[in-house]
């Protein structure tokens, strides 16, 4: 079926992300800086560290699948094949970040 001369398509996607200092720092949308950089010298300088967990959802409109040209036996897509792509997606994680000081950060 050859592409109309208006086409639309409607995608949907939703992301939730939850983050939780559990060093007690104050939560900032920018950069987190630790209360006290890590030091392996000083008792208790830890660094920070932020617990993460995150959802992700993804629905494709089926008017993407749609539109395709058939020549002999050959089947193409114009933009994605519903044999081979996905229509639905669903994420989720939990992870945690460790701040050791403003340079080094690690997340896992």
């Amino acid at each position: 079926m050859p592409i109309p001369n208006s086409f639309s398509v409607r995608n949907n996607a939703a992301e939730i992300q939850v983050a939780y200092n559990l060093t007690q720092e104050p939560f900032t949308f920018g950069t987190l800086r630790p209360n006290r950089n890590f030091s392996p010298r000083e008792r208790g300088a830890l660094g920070a560290f932020q617990l993460i967990a995150r959802w992700s959802q993804l629905a494709m409109d089926n008017n993407i699948f749609s539109y395709f040209i058939t020549e002999g036996e050959q089947t193409n897509y114009t933009f994605a094949d519903p044999r081979l792509s996905v229509q639905r997606a669903n994420t989720w994680g939990i992870g945690i970040i460790v701040i050791m000081t403003d340079m080094i950060k690690l997340t896992f």
